[in-house]
């Protein structure tokens, strides 16, 4: 699918492989949780595609997918071989074995990428059935270490690696997915300080190299990650958590503060980001690797602890900081607000496509100086006509300025200065430029014919 972004006076057409650039997409837990079902599923694809033409593509179902809501006693289905399914009575295009197949098929025939979350290890249900290890002679119990179960989901427990059925097992349930023609994986519990468990990550790596599917494969929570974990892991896949989840705190002093306990915020992130810059776009699994500090937590959303969605905690002056800096970034958007209330002010935020445009056509992404809680990143255009992106960040309470040296950035004397997001001209400047940075805000510059 071609993609088109504009940027600057300038289009780019983007005929990109799924991994070579960071994926966009929606992911269903900021919004639902874990009790999605297939018509409200629909619903948020059937938005996403109308988005489709700004590169948003993928439609991912987090967490629970598998749990028996009407029983609600923690009960999972099964296909008998230690394999999870999908709730028939949430997903009822899944009944008589199909699985997720149907669902995945109508996603792409609307031309978009459907993915599911799955959890590290085999869950105590099936251990306790002893259930059989799809194509082998293995049985749950013979892989199963209870004593390594999730910290913070203990049904899940871990799998013993060193015995040939452990990546039978993933071999086994990858196939599966591949069956059901999915396109994306996202692994929980499985990367990070606390939930490291680097090899389990392979074995998933492995189990997809050996289908014939293109499927991307994203870890995460990543409490806790070093730049270390980076180097080791991300060649086996295409993103990775490198912070713990964030919800709609911007700092641990805004209004909605406390965030939840060792959450990330927004502020927080732009600490963490330049220690992974070095790895933004990495050879990864069959294609490139992108860091990744979370979804996006805008539009309506359902945060822990609440029972009735409502609009995200960050002013829009954060919202506009949070865009550009996953953008300059390139971290993975997968926007985490119910799409079918999207008002016109988030809209505009994930279609504006001279922001999206340095998310999906740039190199070189760094943060070249940060100050008195004033950050500055800057990246390379990769469109044809070129350019380099300046984007400001300012965390402080009151509002900052910033001065842009061309000389500095070794970009010549002139230079003529866009700004993304009022997606206009600002005018040429010799020598400098001199931006005012909102509170708890941010702006983006596109940089051209500089002499």
């Amino acid at each position: 699918m071609g993609v088109i972004y504009a940027v600057g006076l300038i289009a780019i057409v983007c005929f990109c492989n799924a991994q070579d650039t960071p994926p966009m997409g929606f992911n269903t837990y900021d919004s639902f949780e874990e009790v999605i079902n297939e018509t409200q599923y629909r619903q948020q694809v059937g938005v996403l595609a109308s988005i489709k033409q700004h590169g948003w593509q993928y439609g991912v179902i987090d967490a629970g997918w598998y749990e028996n809501l009407v029983k609600n006693d923690g009960s999972v289905f099964s296909d008998g071989y230690s394999r999870l399914i999908p709730d028939p009575v949430r997903f009822p295009s899944s009944k008589g074995a199909n699985g997720f197949q149907p669902l995945a098929s109508w996603v792409h025939s609307n031309g978009l990428r459907m993915g599911v979350h799955v959890m590290r290890g085999i869950h105590k249900q099936v251990v306790e059935a002893n259930e059989p290890i799809f194509g082998t002679s293995y049985h749950a119990q013979d892989i199963a270490v209870a004593s390594d179960a999730c910290d913070w989901w203990g049904e899940w427990y871990g799998v013993n690696m060193s015995h040939p059925g452990g990546q039978a097992y993933y071999d086994s349930i990858v196939q599966l997915y591949a069956s059901w023609t999915l396109d994306f994986i996202k692994v929980d519990c499985i990367f990070g300080g606390r939930d490291g468990h680097p090899a389990d990550i392979r074995a998933v790596s492995q189990a997809i190299q050996g289908t014939n599917a293109v499927i991307t494969l994203s870890l995460s929570p990543g409490l806790g990650a070093t730049p270390a974990m980076a180097a080791e892991l991300s060649p086996y896949v295409n993103t990775y958590r490198i912070t713990n989840d964030l919800w709609d705190c911007f700092d641990n002093t805004s209004t909605n503060a406390p965030c939840p306990y060792d959450h990330v915020t927004v502020a927080g992130a732009l600490d963490v980001m330049p220690q992974f810059q070095d790895f933004i776009g990495a050879q990864g699994l069959m294609g490139l690797s992108w860091p990744d500090a979370d979804m996006l937590p805008i539009g309506v959303l359902l945060p822990p602890g609440q029972s009735v969605p409502q609009p995200t905690g960050l002013t829009q002056d954060e919202q506009r900081l949070l865009s550009p800096l996953w953008c300059i970034f390139r971290n993975p958007l997968m926007f985490g607000g119910d799409l079918t209330k999207l008002d016109n002010f988030t809209l505009g935020l994930i279609t504006n496509d001279d922001v999206l445009g340095v998310h999906q056509a740039s190199s070189g992404n760094r943060q070249f100086d940060a100050a008195g809680g004033v950050y500055a990143w800057r990246a390379t255009s990769t469109a044809a006509a070129g350019g380099e992106y300046v984007a400001v960040f300012n965390v402080n309470p009151t509002v900052q300025t910033y001065d842009i040296q061309f000389s500095k950035l070794g970009l010549g004397l002139t230079c003529t200065i866009y700004d993304c997001w009022a997606q206009s001209q600002v005018g040429v400047y010799k020598g400098d430029f001199v931006s005012t940075i909102p509170v708890h805000g941010a702006n983006l510059y596109l940089l051209q014919d500089c002499s």
